[in-house]
């Protein structure tokens, strides 16, 4: 067997970025598909009985609503969450950084740093 190091890719096709940005857009064609079809725009004059067609629940549905939030280049929790006091002094200010992705490639970026203060909660004094 041979080993081959890691390319970088997610399942051997596309960036772990691009496979979530693809995902995310076919949940949003999921549920426009479903709203549509409660609607009848799919509904046709052939006595045709598809086994893929939707069925009811076998339980009565409880939610009111549902909120999806799929936000594309959004921050990562990791990001947001996370307490890292020195990105405050860097706060919209330049530095080297080489990256390549879908805006192309980038030798310098501007750092956005938290735009709240963290406090320490609880026994174990967690900043959040």
């Amino acid at each position: 067997m041979i080993l081959r190091p890691p390319t970088g890719n997610f399942c051997g096709r596309v960036h772990r970025r691009e496979f979530l940005h693809q995902i995310g857009g076919g949940f949003t064609s999921l549920a426009l598909a479903g709203m549509m079809s409660r609607d009848g725009v799919f509904a046709s004059e052939a006595g045709y009985d598809n086994p893929l067609a939707p069925k009811q629940p076998q339980l009565p549905a409880k939610a009111k609503s549902v909120i999806f939030l799929f936000m594309y280049g959004g921050p990562s929790h990791m990001d947001t969450f996370d307490y890292k006091p020195k990105m405050y002094p860097l706060d919209g200010k330049t530095i080297p950084i080489k990256t390549f992705g879908r805006g192309g490639k980038k030798n310098e970026g501007r750092v956005v740093g938290p735009k709240w203060q963290f406090r320490q909660y609880g026994e174990s004094g967690k900043w959040v």
